[in-house]
């Protein structure tokens, strides 16, 4: 269900969509500590400790099964949590209260699993990914025309007025709970038809339990067996999951806003966009939108240029006034090749256009200049609209592979030395001298990259790869990033 005030590791509370595995993932004790188990989740010999290793990474492990420390292997390298599903779940704080007897009804399960009774010594919360469900998620589930008689039955007789055949959470076999009985040292609930408690070291069936991140959305399916539902997260939080893992094709990149990039040669970042295929430049922080809100906000750019043509036709470094920056937001472009599905899925943004007086100078000193407010005869230092140009420092900071450390402290316009131009995907190689929407503080000139960072007058003519900030609410549909099979999104 839609579980509300759910507090995460951190306390922050909020709703969660929580969600049980539909079959089992084998028979184990709950704890195999002593003659008979104890009853503490924290405890390094509860099943607690494969379902957050092993099981939580896909892989292969020990299991508790028996008294006295027993162990059995536990292979979950075909069951357990894929890449994917382990950026879709939480890390909540799960709440450990117990209670005395299987004789209680629903509500009273509930308020006890969240109170602070418990058997001595043992803790009231625990903070982790994958838990067990509670008591109270059986007794609730039950549904038809019992259901008020049986929210008002004791759980330890759920096999009377029909209240199991009219749970959805029954099964003919007995699985482990969450919760304790908090006036013996081994005892925990489990349910098949009705609700028992046993001895924690039994050998029962465990069915995982998670609660999906609140960016987690139902995007397709109806929810039957054989159309299940589809969830789909924000595609920032798919490429923040990556950062974590990724450390080849992603790097933060240690500004103020410790943006994480896509780097090196050849990344994985494509998306289809506007019909056709664009490439994340990064997550980047702190964007601000037209109204000054700032948010975390993926930035693309189109994976081919829309040809030669000059920055200003007027030859006038000034952005706001130059005859591409219309061409792209209220001319031709803008009215005739981006479609309506594009424009809505990218933000109104305030675009820093502060200059740079020297090309002799390294992607940090770039970027600060470019959130400064030098600029040439009177420029404006912001621009607020939708389709931009890229950053000298989006090409600086995009270089990856074994040269990076060495590159992030070159001077851009040397990028051609040490091998910094090719481990760049953004290096324009391919296409041509590229246009930035950066200009040059000292003259009338506008800063153009070609595996190094340059500069030329604003009526060169040189290409133009359009840049945009996607909506915070984009969601990755599917995909995997390749330019084969890019992410899909909505």
């Amino acid at each position: 269900g839609v579980m509300n005030n759910v507090p995460d590791s951190n306390g922050n509370k909020a709703s969660h969509i929580k969600l049980i595995r539909a079959e089992s993932i084998g028979k184990y004790s709950w704890n195999n500590n002593g003659t008979y188990g104890i009853n503490d989740w924290t405890h390094s010999g509860s099943i607690r400790v494969p379902l957050n290793g092993a099981y939580l990474n896909r892989t292969s492990g020990t299991c508790p099964s028996g008294r006295n420390g027993a162990t059995t292997a536990c292979d979950f390298s075909d069951i357990g949590l894929t890449a994917t599903a382990r950026t879709q779940i939480s890390n909540i704080t799960w709440n450990l209260g117990g209670i005395n007897s299987v004789n209680n009804r629903s509500l009273a399960f509930y308020t006890a699993e969240r109170g602070t009774t418990v058997y001595s010594g043992r803790p009231t919360t625990w903070k982790g990914y994958v838990g067990l469900m509670y008591p109270s998620d059986y007794g609730y589930a039950v549904g038809g025309s019992v259901r008020n008689t049986c929210l008002l039955t004791n759980l330890g007789a759920y096999d009377t007025n029909n209240c199991y055949a009219n749970d959805w959470l029954y099964e003919t076999i007995t699985h482990w709970t969450l919760s304790v009985d908090s006036n013996a040292i081994d005892n925990v609930f489990l349910y098949e038809h009705k609700m028992y408690n046993q001895g924690s070291s039994n050998t029962f069936n465990v069915r995982p339990t998670v609660y999906l991140k609140e960016s987690i959305y139902v995007t397709g399916g109806t929810g039957t067996t054989d159309n299940p539902y589809t969830i789909s997260g924000l595609l920032t939080e798919h490429v923040k999951g990556l950062g974590t893992t990724d450390t080849t094709n992603l790097a933060y990149d240690g500004t103020t806003d410790n943006n994480l990039r896509y780097i090196g040669a050849s990344p994985n970042n494509y998306v289809q966009f506007n019909g056709e295929l664009w490439r994340i430049i990064g997550l980047m922080n702190n964007v601000p939108d037209s109204n000054g809100n700032k948010a975390n906000r993926i930035k693309l750019i189109r994976a081919e240029s829309l040809g030669n043509m000059a920055w200003d036709t007027a030859n006038k470094s000034n952005w706001s006034t130059a005859s591409l920056k219309t061409y792209l937001n209220s001319g031709a472009y803008w009215t005739s090749s981006l479609n309506s599905t594009a424009k809505s899925q990218i933000s109104n943004i305030t675009w820093n256009l502060g200059g740079q007086n020297t090309v002799l100078a390294s992607v940090s000193t770039f970027y600060r200049a470019e959130r400064a407010t030098s600029v040439y005869a009177g420029s404006p230092t912001t621009w607020k609209g939708y389709v931009g140009l890229i950053y000298p420092s989006d090409f600086g900071y995009a270089v990856g592979g074994s040269v990076r450390n060495i590159c992030l402290s070159t001077n851009l316009t040397e990028f051609r030395t040490n091998s910094c131009h090719t481990s760049d995907w953004l290096s324009c190689l391919d296409a041509g001298l590229c246009f930035t929407i950066t200009t040059y503080t000292k003259l009338n000139y506008v800063h153009l990259i070609y595996g190094h960072v340059g500069n030329n007058s604003p009526s060169t003519n040189a290409v133009a790869f359009p840049v945009v900030y996607l909506n915070t609410n984009i969601l990755k549909i599917k995909g995997k990033g390749t330019n084969t099979n890019p992410y899909i999104i909505e």
